[in-house]
């Protein structure tokens, strides 16, 4: 499914009477691991997963965004969770992506830094394992001095935004394939 971007206001979606919540706001994110459905299994085959092109168009979109903001378990368009950003402006590039950040990550193809570019996933882990994951961003810029910004849904009380990529409890990048 496609959306239209920006996203036209409609009816927020239902959450899972089962949302856990964390001590620390930031770990908010990636508790519901078991909600989403894998639409996509990356092992399924043994060909090669050809590079999505929407990397551009993802990040085009999430800068649409700026402003909406944080719903523990959101999917927009009234408000978003990391994953549930990450997640429509992926949709809107074309590529449906599982809902959780974890699962986000079983769906990407682990890349280098230096791979990175804009459209690639951010991910980080409160114990340096993909069973960690709490959090997950879209890449938006990168510099050749090596800084890097994200578009991300980071909290409650905050909005959509694009900040400064945090190294702190990094665990890797991820590239959306078809």
């Amino acid at each position: 499914m496609r959306l239209p971007a920006p996203l036209v206001p409609q009816t927020r979606l239902p959450q899972p009477p089962d949302q856990h919540k964390h001590s620390q706001t930031q770990r908010t994110c990636g508790s519901r691991a078991g909600r989403g459905v894998n639409l996509r299994d990356p092992t399924s085959s043994s060909a090669p997963h050809a590079v999505a092109d929407g990397g551009e168009a993802a990040v085009a979109w999430a800068r649409t965004q700026f402003g909406v903001p944080y719903v523990y378990g959101g999917a927009g368009p009234d408000g978003y969770d990391c994953s549930g950003l990450t997640m429509r402006a992926w949709e809107v590039a074309g590529v449906s992506l599982p809902r959780t950040s974890r699962e986000h990550y079983t769906a990407t193809t682990r890349i280098t830094r230096s791979a990175a570019r804009p459209g690639d996933l951010v991910f980080w882990s409160a114990d340096g394992t993909p069973t960690g994951i709490y959090y997950v961003a879209i890449l938006s810029r990168l510099d050749a001095a090596g800084g890097a910004r994200v578009i991300q849904a980071p909290s409650p009380g905050r909005s959509v935004e694009e900040v400064d990529l945090r190294s702190e409890e990094l665990l890797g990048y991820g590239r959306v394939t078809l």
